[in-house]
């Protein structure tokens, strides 16, 4: 009997993961939208497993890129695999060798705490590496299939 045959017994189900991987990748994306807005902003994570967990904006922004990486490095050539972690690797670096703040310690009468003061040149890299960090993997992910449909293919196959 066929697999599709309405006279077995029990039914034939397929797996596809495809459904989860689409709600992977929005969670990346509203990580990544979520980390832009609040890029130097020491924030609730909503994201985190753990409940009230702060975070700075950069961190939540570059996670969502990683996790945008992770759902689409299966489709990548080796080369655009390498340059992918190539530029990761790049763009943690320039994080850590720039910090965007600078750490130092506020006493007063009532309280003690730590103050950051924002180095705008570190900033501005940082912003530039997680610019075009998010860039190279979004236009690998549209161009295997990833990402929302070319123009060019909807036109082709236009109801009119």
């Amino acid at each position: 009997m066929a697999a599709n045959d309405p006279n077995t017994q029990g039914s034939i189900s397929e797996w596809n993961e495809g459904n989860l991987k689409n709600l992977r990748m929005d969670e990346a994306q509203r990580m990544i939208n979520y980390g832009k807005r609040y890029l130097f902003d020491y924030i609730i994570d909503p994201f985190s497993k753990m409940f009230g967990e702060m975070k700075w904006g950069y961190d939540i922004y570059i996670q969502g890129i990683i996790n945008l990486l992770a759902e689409g490095v299966s489709k990548y050539s080796e080369t655009e695999e390498k340059q992918s972690e190539d530029i990761r690797k790049i763009t943690e670096k320039i994080i850590k060798v720039f910090p965007p703040f600078k750490k130092s310690f506020s006493q007063s009468y009532s309280s003690d705490h730590d103050c950051y003061l924002p180095i705008e040149e570190n900033q501005d890299k940082i912003k530039e590496a997680l610019y075009k960090f998010e860039y190279h993997i979004k236009k690998l992910n549209d161009a295997h299939g990833l990402s929302t449909r070319n123009k060019e293919i909807d036109e082709e196959e236009s109801w009119d």
